[in-house]
């Protein structure tokens, strides 16, 4: 049971033991709370220090078991237009919430899809935010995503050292699935499909 409560967005407003309290924070808006069992627990959290994260499969070739909540996210790049985005969906229980996004800063481009992939990947951990949830299970296929955010993979450019201290201090505790692309997972193509959508493919 969880009795201590750290607002991930302003730390140092310390820590909080009735919810009723952070609910009403919560209608002010700008904040993020985090539950802990134990006082411990939250002090660390105070301190900026988070959960390791969970990488808990390699590349799976069937339709995966869902959890009650999950993102499954995915990037492209059309040549054309020099345009990289994302496309994907978080369901939490019955509820879908669509992620799509696009842009075409030219540093950006030049990592052409993968900038998609990871600002994909961002947008469902910035949406589970929102929507007050601590743990998240991501389904994607670009191996960097889990890499980068465990720290296995060199960050060399701004975009992927952004995205790696992001998911190291997001305050959720995240797990990641590596699907394999183009092999008939329903939830990957559609996150497919709704990236190339967004790039306008």
């Amino acid at each position: 049971m969880k009795k201590y409560y750290v607002d991930l967005n302003h730390p140092e407003k310390g820590i909080y033991d009735n919810w009723s309290v952070c609910e009403a924070e919560k209608k002010k808006g700008g904040t993020f709370f985090k539950g802990f069992a134990t006082i411990e627990e939250a002090n660390a959290a105070v301190r900026g220090e988070v959960p390791p994260l969970v990488i808990k499969a390699d590349a799976i070739a069937e339709e995966p078991e869902l959890p009650e909540v999950y993102a499954f996210t995915d990037g492209s790049f059309n040549t054309e237009t020099g345009t990289y985005g994302y496309g994907g969906f978080l369901m939490h229980g019955e509820e879908e919430y669509i992620l799509q996004g696009s842009g075409n800063d030219p540093v950006a481009a030049k990592s052409r899809n993968v900038s998609g992939e990871v600002l994909g990947a961002m947008a469902a951990v910035k949406k589970a935010q929102e929507l007050g949830i601590d743990k998240l299970t991501v389904f994607y296929d670009y191996e960097g995503i889990a890499k980068w955010a465990l720290g296995q993979w060199k960050t060399n450019i701004d975009l992927t050292k952004e995205y790696a201290a992001y998911m190291k201090t997001c305050g959720i505790d995240l797990e990641f699935i590596h699907v394999k692309a183009h092999t008939g997972i329903p939830g990957n193509e559609r996150a497919d499909k709704l990236a190339k959508d967004a790039v306008g493919l």
